[in-house]
């Protein structure tokens, strides 16, 4: 029986698995939230809350003849300009649960839904979600931004 510690105490695995399933079945409202790059693109569908989670809906649609595998998936939260010479601060959001758990590989012409469960309620206006798709072995990495009015679209669940 496995807990993950949130700040209003602690989320059960089952439960976080059984939100992330739902997310993974709903329609996407977000509109042009994402990247494309060498036929890849990576595109948010959906953002919904609950409990002090964040639960990122990201489609992943290879329109290549290569399959696209990817290394991983990292989520940082960081400051939304930076002074010349200032040090930037991001801090990564390592994420609670993603589903599906075993894959990693999409294959040629195909496209996946990923759903992010993520400790985050919140973003202050002055700093960004930034989303970053590392390919094993290959070139072809994505990242894309998120402000905090994109967070606030986000749907209870």
């Amino acid at each position: 029986y496995n807990q993950i510690s949130g700040s209003k105490g602690t989320i059960p695995l089952i439960d976080l698995q059984a939100f992330c399933q739902r997310v993974s079945v709903k329609s996407g409202y977000i509109i042009g939230m994402g990247m494309v790059k060498n036929e890849f693109s990576a595109m948010l569908l959906g953002i919904y809350r609950k409990q002090d989670v964040t639960y990122l809906q990201i489609k992943l649609q290879n329109e290549s003849e290569l399959d696209y595998e990817w290394d991983f998936i990292k989520f940082f939260v960081k400051e939304r300009q930076t002074v010349k010479r200032m040090a930037i601060q991001n801090d990564e959001l390592i994420p609670l649960y993603i589903h599906p758990e075993s894959m990693q590989t999409i294959r040629p012409k195909t496209e996946r839904t990923l759903v992010f469960a993520l400790p985050i309620k919140s973003i202050t206006e002055n700093k960004l979600i930034s989303v970053e798709i590392y390919e094993k072995g290959g070139g072809r990495h994505l990242t894309f931004e998120m402000d905090d009015a994109v967070l606030n679209q986000a749907k209870n669940l």
